[in-house]
């Protein structure tokens, strides 16, 4: 057995095992997002048809999950899901709308909004 040999609190000299590694954050993510998916497929099923969310949509699924999923998971999670290139492109359009968790158009994106995230979008095109 690999790891660290010690002095236990009782005196006697055992072995702790070595720490197990952690899992990359984007396998996390990727875990994270099967839940979605399962819970609210509208929104979560495709990546590439990503939808605009509706303004305040992480206490939902934080409240709808009831700590399944640790809350700075789900707020990693949906940021992540938010920078991508397909979710930025739809937030952009213009006449974009933004969605609750079952897929129904709730409210426009405001322009302030969209602008950013055409901006955000050209720069990570930039980058590429």
């Amino acid at each position: 057995m690999k790891g660290t040999i010690g002095m236990k609190r009782d005196g006697t000299v055992g072995v702790k095992p070595p720490p197990s590694p952690e899992v990359p954050r984007k396998e996390r993510i990727l875990g994270v997002l099967k839940v979605f998916a399962e819970r609210w497929p509208a929104i979560f099923a495709d990546r590439e048809r990503s939808k605009p969310l509706q303004i305040g949509v992480t206490a939902q699924i934080e409240a709808a999950l009831k700590g399944e999923v640790p809350r700075k998971l789900v707020h990693e999670t949906v940021r992540w899901w938010a920078s991508g290139d397909a979710y930025l492109a739809a937030l952009a359009q213009p006449g974009a709308m933004r969605h609750t968790l079952d897929g129904i158009p709730v409210e426009a994106v405001s322009e302030e909004h969209r602008a950013d995230a055409s901006k955000r979008f050209a720069e990570k095109a930039s980058r590429r």
